[in-house]
């Protein structure tokens, strides 16, 4: 099923464009052009592209490495834990210029390692890494990274 959602936004000359979702639709799209003025106004521009890194998971003291990719154009992105042998789909729920908040959704899951359904916060940092918060369906945060740009 393919949506697409046209948000319409004026401030100062800044607009936002048409975000092709496929799979199911966000509950709520929501596009903040807060950041400085004269600021992008694609949404997730600078989180776009293929990140890898090696996340934590506090419940436990375990860490695994993730590779992701995400184009915020289109709404979506793909996600893999290669030491766990998951693997996934990424759809974008909200964000701005420097930051996207995706809705996981695990497909390849052996042995039931992973937890499907839940939620990552991705910002960029001043340094030009990629900060990675993972979050359960039940909202408590569950893992964080530090990614890089591949």
């Amino acid at each position: 099923m393919r949506l697409a959602w046209l948000v319409a936004f004026v401030c100062a000359g800044c607009w936002t464009r048409v975000v092709t979702v496929d799979g199911p639709p966000p509950a709520v799209l929501v596009v903040d052009h807060g950041g400085p003025p004269g600021g992008r106004a694609d949404v997730g521009g600078d989180v776009d592209g293929r990140w890898v890194g090696r996340g934590y998971q506090y419940n436990n003291n375990s860490s695994w490495d993730i590779d992701m990719a995400v184009d915020a154009r289109s709404g979506t992105g793909a996600i893999a834990y290669p030491e766990l042998g998951c693997s996934g789909e990424l759809y974008v729920e909200r964000g701005d210029a420097w930051s996207l908040q995706v809705r996981e959704r695990i497909t390849v899951n052996p042995g039931n390692v992973c937890v499907d359904g839940g939620t990552i916060k991705l910002v960029m940092r001043a340094d030009g890494a990629l900060d990675w918060r993972y979050y359960y369906a039940s909202g408590g945060e569950g893992a964080a990274a530090v990614m890089t740009r591949r």
